[in-house]
């Protein structure tokens, strides 16, 4: 009888521990060459908007003779593009973010990112 117990309590423990670990958000991650991108998406979501993150993965230098940034995203039923226009000046940053409604993404779905720059073309997938 003593053995039943201890497999009982070990199985009990088991699934608390489990219901403990459960995920908080959706994290949607990707890569191309140059660029790298990430959207985290809380499963109880306090904000009706998060931000969608691309990140230059060189030096901030070689981005110095940029004068255009535009990138696209693309969730299947909505999609947005952001320009940036440096005037002259280089970047400050490597990191661009684009400000989106949660409510349009699809939690088991696929993000296209695309950013164009200095003649450049690049496309990725965030996928959770």
């Amino acid at each position: 009888m003593l053995n039943y117990s201890k497999w009982i309590t070990i199985i009990f423990l088991i699934f608390v521990l489990i219901g403990c670990t459960s995920k908080e958000e959706d994290n949607f991650k990707g890569e191309s060459e140059h660029w790298k991108g990430y959207l985290d998406v809380p499963i109880k979501n306090a904000h009706p908007f998060q931000d969608l993150v691309i990140t230059y993965k060189g030096e901030l230098e070689e981005l110095k003779s940029v004068q255009q940034l535009i990138y696209s995203y693309d969730f299947g039923n909505y999609s947005g593009e952001s320009a940036i226009s440096f005037n002259g000046k280089s970047p400050s940053e490597k990191s661009f973010t684009a400000v989106i409604s949660e409510k349009e993404i699809k939690r088991d779905g696929v993000i296209e990112v695309t950013v164009q720059w200095s003649g450049q073309e690049e496309t990725f997938e965030l996928k959770n």
